[in-house]
């Protein structure tokens, strides 16, 4: 299972931190059990803390890889707004499925799935740009 992480606080992807000289390392697993943690390695020692096991956890949010690439050959995750030249749809998951959720449409959510949308580009993730929901259905 592929995901990436996006930290709410920092407004940036997580990236992972080795530096070899002063043994410090920081990365994000997920254990066997599908819970996240955020694994610290310092001078030797090691800390590893759940990231996603209670609700009200808002710092860190985690965003599949549908298994899909766009037209260009990039990998589409949960939370990109992708377009072709029908209309432009936010990729969110949806009873399980990973679903277009139709930007601009009618006031009733209209979700497709992602697989059937053709010719698609990856135009930006709502975590980078939250103005990419606004718009028209047809671009």
């Amino acid at each position: 299972m592929k995901f990436k992480i996006y930290d709410n606080e920092k407004k940036e992807w997580f990236k992972e931190i080795y530096d070899p000289n002063n043994k410090h390392q920081v990365e994000i697993l997920m254990r066997q059990s599908g819970e996240l943690c955020l694994r610290t390695v310092e001078k030797g020692m090691e800390i590893t803390i759940p990231i996603d096991t209670y609700p009200e956890q808002t710092r860190y949010t985690k965003l599949y890889y549908t298994g899909i690439k766009d037209d260009d050959g990039k990998k589409v995750y949960q939370g990109d707004i992708v377009e072709n030249d029908v209309a432009r749809w936010e990729v969110v998951i949806d009873r399980g499925c990973f679903c277009g959720k139709l930007i601009g449409g009618p006031p009733t959510e209209t979700h497709i799935a992602l697989r059937a949308i053709k010719g698609i580009h990856i135009i930006g993730n709502i975590k980078d740009d939250e103005q990419l929901l606004k718009g028209v259905a047809n671009v």
